[in-house]
């Protein structure tokens, strides 16, 4: 994870640089979860394998969107891919991780005044009555212990609907304890099933990617659009404006057309005039003479 961090700082500016190296990454990453997910199978699931295992899962799914993006892909179909493959592993793992747990998880039953002096309100049992459990996980190394006070209040509570009578659950024995303790650890409340809600949230991720990129194409379609648009509004006008352009040219070529006419003509008139006018002169003149 470390290298692959690294590998895009030193070449965030080098796009093809960049894609080389994540695709040289995944596939190294990718045969190391595969190992991994071997030994859990094996029998070497325990806690601290099944969480690294499935954080390299989570950063797997990621490098393989980054590359989608990168890519300029329309949805992240390798990242899909590899979180389905990832979901089908831990249905595998599961199970072995539970047969893991079933041999670290052990259940003993306290008797005594041992727990009764943590709970004023109950009286002194006798001795080698059950006064509570103690559960160990010898895998963390912790131990917590539950007083029978609370365990026959919480049975109250889900038999009292019932018809039959609570269970004496100084009958149950530490093994039945111990796999209803797994129970409820692998239950839709447990911490397991935080995990797979954590990769069903990360489809949804990769979900909201493949919207995104939608909307981006259509934000870019509405643009280029728009730019049409632009373009041919613009080309409209400029078509315009050069037809008026044309049209005052043609105008003014025809009023300088007509004035240049109607200056011949009156030239043409006058000149047409004079020897009238000479002639009308003369003839007025030849008497005298």
């Amino acid at each position: 994870m470390e290298e692959y961090l690294k590998r895009c700082r030193i070449n965030l500016s080098d796009k093809s640089r960049l894609i080389q190296d994540s695709y040289r990454l995944e596939t190294q990453f990718s045969l190391i979860l595969t190992q991994l997910k071997a030994c859990l199978l094996g029998g070497d699931c325990d806690s601290r394998s099944l969480r690294h295992w499935a954080c390299g899962a989570a950063f797997h799914t990621q490098m393989l969107a980054h590359l989608s993006r990168l890519e300029e892909k329309a949805e992240p179909f390798s990242a899909r891919a590899a979180l389905d493959q990832y979901k089908q592993d831990l249905k595998q793992i599961i199970p072995a991780y539970r047969n893991y747990k079933s041999n670290t998880v052990s259940v003993v039953k306290c008797r005594g005044v041992l727990l009764a002096n943590l709970d004023p309100s109950r009286e002194v049992p006798e001795d080698g009555a059950m006064t509570g459990l103690t559960v160990m996980d010898k895998e963390t190394g912790k131990s917590v212990s539950i007083p029978l006070s609370t365990m026959e209040a919480d049975i109250r509570r889900r038999w009292k609907d019932s018809d039959h009578d609570a269970p004496n659950l100084d009958l149950v024995t530490t093994d039945q304890y111990a796999q209803a303790y797994l129970d409820h650890l692998f239950s839709s409340k447990g911490p397991l099933a935080e995990l797979e809600n954590h990769f069903t949230q990360i489809d949804e991720r990769l979900g909201m990617q493949r919207y995104d990129k939608q909307s981006k194409s259509k934000n870019g379609r509405r643009e280029m659009t728009k730019q049409r648009g632009e373009v041919q509004l613009s080309e409209q006008v400029e078509g315009n404006t050069e037809q008026l352009k044309v049209g005052a040219k043609e105008m003014r070529e025809e009023r300088a057309t007509e004035y240049t006419d109607d200056a011949a003509s009156l030239k043409l008139s006058i000149v047409e005039t004079q020897p009238e006018e000479r002639l009308s002169l003369t003839g007025r003149g030849s008497p005298s003479a």
